[in-house]
């Protein structure tokens, strides 16, 4: 493959790529005392929305604080949050059950239409307040919602540090400078082969 070739290849490839930035949803700044009510929260860009069930503020339970809890002890065995924030990947998030285990299913969207779920059991025998982290199965898959659905069947459960990779993608007009450079690539290949 000649010089031109190649290059116009690499052009294309990292065009079309875009770019990455990765971000932890801490909750670190999240308002509230202790067991208020919890229904919305906005980090680096990515929103944090209660769906189903009772979502309450952790202040000083868990390990670390602050965080997002919700169960039976408070009336709800099952809940679900929506984290959105343009396009993105999936990479884990932390997760504590207490006083019993706790199952997760995390669904991905892309544009409403389902792009993977993946399932499992948070275990927990003494483990209260203590989070694991729960990597992501297709933590290469761009989405643009990420619903993450627990059932406790101890007394609570909680979660913190959702990890994602926003997916920067390309304006049109970058689309339009990557053709024009192709094509003049091409005009100077074609000219040299024909000399």
């Amino acid at each position: 493959m000649n010089l031109f070739r190649k290059s116009a290849l690499a052009l294309a490839i990292a065009a079309a790529a875009g770019s990455a930035s990765a971000t932890v949803i801490s909750f670190d700044n999240l308002a509230g005392l202790q067991g208020s009510s919890f229904t919305s929260y906005t980090e680096s860009g990515f929103t944090v929305d209660s769906l189903l069930g009772k979502w309450l503020v952790a202040k000083n339970y868990g390990a670390p604080v602050p965080d997002i809890f919700s169960g039976k002890g408070w009336g709800t065995a099952s809940a679900s949050i929506e984290v959105t924030g343009g396009m993105f990947t999936f990479g884990s998030v932390d997760l504590s059950a207490n006083l019993g285990n706790a199952n997760y299913t995390f669904e991905g969207s892309l544009g409403g239409v389902s792009q993977f779920t993946q399932s499992g059991v948070r275990s927990c025998g003494g483990c209260n307040g203590l989070f694991a982290t729960i990597g992501s199965s297709f933590s290469s898959v761009v989405i643009d919602s990420l619903k993450i659905s627990i059932t406790g069947l101890g007394s609570s459960y909680n979660v913190d540090n959702i990890n994602v990779t926003a997916q920067v993608v390309p304006e049109p007009a970058t689309y339009g400078l990557m053709l024009a450079g192709l094509l003049a690539v091409g005009t100077i290949a074609r000219r040299r082969r024909t000399s």
